[in-house]
């Protein structure tokens, strides 16, 4: 993989395969240093791609109950039996709109990070849509981050589960995404949590 850093704040990450040197990943965005001796670098990019079939369809269950509003999403085989443990507490924002902030700490590069992580679904059932938005933060112990922002539409049908409002999604497509990368410059190295990236000058 390469990096390669512009003197009007632009840069490129380029990712080859290493036997045939085909490219798998190719971004540009910007980047600058902060006084602490951060680097800061903002990547904009734009994918269409579908990535979910029927086959693995996520569902959407929503108990929409006063006073209590809970949500589950994922994948799941029959969404009759899932488990009570993975539903959040939920905000209806608006007429079919739900969101949640789930919060879980782990180790992750081996370093522990707290991440914080919001969604949000827009149904449109006249059309048999839903845009789901994800965003997440994954703060180190060090003070470095790693924030994305992801957009997706699915197709949506709903189900019929007693007590539930729900849905199956499937056929997604990420129309959108974003991501904000601080790493801490060490030397020849970039470090984002306990994970160290050497560089080589070309």
């Amino acid at each position: 993989m390469a990096y390669s850093f512009y003197d009007d704040g632009t840069f490129r990450y380029l990712l080859k395969d290493r036997k045939t040197g085909a490219e798998i990943t190719d971004i540009n965005g910007t980047w600058e240093i902060t006084p602490e001796g951060l680097l800061h670098m903002y990547a904009p990019i734009t994918v269409y791609v579908p990535r979910y079939s029927e086959d693995i369809a996520r569902f959407v269950l929503i108990y929409d109950e006063l006073p209590t509003k809970l949500i589950y999403f994922g994948s799941a085989s029959n969404p009759d039996y899932i488990d009570e443990s993975f539903f959040h507490e939920c905000t209806v924002e608006a007429e079919n709109t739900y969101s949640f902030l789930q919060t879980s700490e782990s180790i992750h590069y081996g370093a522990p990070v707290t991440t914080d992580s919001f969604k949000r679904f827009e149904f449109d059932p006249e059309n048999g849509k839903c845009t789901v938005t994800i965003s997440e933060e994954m703060v180190y112990e060090n003070g470095t981050y790693l924030k994305s922002t992801k957009g997706y539409t699915y197709i949506s049908e709903s189900c019929s589960v007693p007590s539930f409002i729900a849905y199956k999604l499937y056929n997604d497509m990420m129309f959108s995404e974003e991501e904000l990368m601080n790493y801490t410059i060490v030397n020849d190295s970039l470090l984002l949590g306990n994970l160290s990236i050497l560089l080589t000058r070309e």
